[in-house]
């Protein structure tokens, strides 16, 4: 594992060709105002070294509401669309899953999120896509 940077209550660090982003208790959605999609953009760039790799998102052990906002603010954000392969999204709830695979369709049909709910299965999905996207070249 890479150096970790923290902004308010997210960590991101870089650890074999995956961004990790770990939302830590105590976060709350007027903290969207202020981390905005372009500045998680620039910290993106700067733990990927300006590489495109794919972004694990952790919300488990926020409460639902706001992994839901969170899923929205941080699934419609052009700016972290452009600085990542793939946004992958890890829950704690099954319930949460299926509702947020629900949103992920109706905010981009074509290219829609991942969400998982089993940590050891997202970090080899998002494994897999950076091997798939680097054996294209």
């Amino acid at each position: 594992m890479e150096g970790k940077i923290e902004v308010g209550c997210i960590r991101l660090w870089l650890q074999d060709s995956v961004i990790y982003c770990k939302i830590v208790n105590g976060f709350y959605e007027n903290e969207m105002e202020h981390n905005t999609g372009k500045a998680l953009h620039d910290i993106i760039s700067i733990v990927s070294k300006g590489k495109y790799l794919p972004l694990l998102i952790d919300l488990r052990g926020l409460n639902f509401i706001t992994s839901i906002k969170l899923f929205r603010f941080l699934s419609s954000s052009s700016y972290i669309k452009v600085s990542v392969l793939s946004k992958t999204f890890l829950v704690d709830s099954f319930a949460l899953k299926i509702l947020l695979i629900i949103q992920s369709y109706a905010i981009s049909p074509i290219a829609p999120d991942t969400i998982f709910s089993h940590c050891g299965l997202s970090i080899n999905y998002c494994k897999k896509k950076y091997t798939m996207f680097n054996s294209l070249g």
